[in-house]
């Protein structure tokens, strides 16, 4: 039954937002063509043109810096996802039988794979994007400080908390590994449903993320061997 109220509250992730229009389609154009081709695989005068945009400084007087973009996107985004991630955190800490790393394994996937679920038939890039950031460690490094990955954070420190018997170093590494496979694995959910016309089977698709959520809490729970605690 808890698991089923965490569900209804990662669906309401969505990453439909309305900021400036200018400002919109430049974030739109930047989010696909750096999903299709890599965070640094495109210049920033492509992406004005193809937002449309007939003043080539358009992208710099709104945003600045290719940084500052990748920034924006997350920004926009990133935040009701985030909201929704700390919903699930809240209403899990209220299990009077105490946390699990299930529970915190579900609210790092969950809200994620729900807006990807939730864009079905539509033309989304998000997760794709964010699957490309983890080939850049040094954006890596920057965008986990983003506000709007906060409930991201708190999962961490909560792992910390409730596995004390995992060295910190270990979790923080295993945390690192999920998080790339969670975003890998949506990022393909995603490009399977997130597309004109795709009529996906979303028993099918739930599935395959309920599995998602089961690999990583497995990677977050395994005893750690001897050799690695030495």
């Amino acid at each position: 039954a808890r698991a089923k109220e965490m569900n209804r509250l990662a669906k309401r992730a969505t990453t439909k937002v309305d900021p400036d229009k200018a400002k919109l389609s430049l974030i739109d154009a930047a989010e696909r063509l750096m999903a299709e081709n890599g965070i640094n695989g495109i210049s920033l005068r492509k992406i004005v043109s193809e937002a449309g945009q007939g003043n080539s400084a358009a992208l710099q007087y709104h945003f600045g810096t290719r940084f500052d973009l990748v920034w924006a996107i997350i920004d926009l985004r990133t935040r009701p996802i985030d909201q929704s991630r700390r919903a699930m955190l809240e209403y899990a800490q209220a299990d009077p039988k105490g946390m699990s790393v299930s529970q915190v394994a579900r609210a790092m996937v969950m809200p994620l794979a729900s807006s990807a679920v939730q864009n079905r038939g539509k033309e989304v890039y998000y997760v794709r994007f964010l699957a490309r950031i983890q080939s850049e460690p040094a954006l890596i490094a920057q965008s986990v400080k983003h506000p709007n990955y906060g409930g991201l954070r708190e999962c961490a420190y909560i792992l910390h908390r409730i596995v004390p018997e995992i060295p910190k170093q270990v979790m923080n590494l295993r945390i690192r590994l999920a998080l790339s496979a969670m975003f890998l694995e949506v990022a393909e959910i995603e490009r399977e449903v997130c597309k004109p016309g795709a009529v996906p089977e979303v028993e099918k698709i739930e599935e395959r993320i309920t599995n998602i959520v089961d690999s990583i809490a497995g990677m977050l729970s395994a005893p750690v061997s001897e050799t690695v605690r030495q």
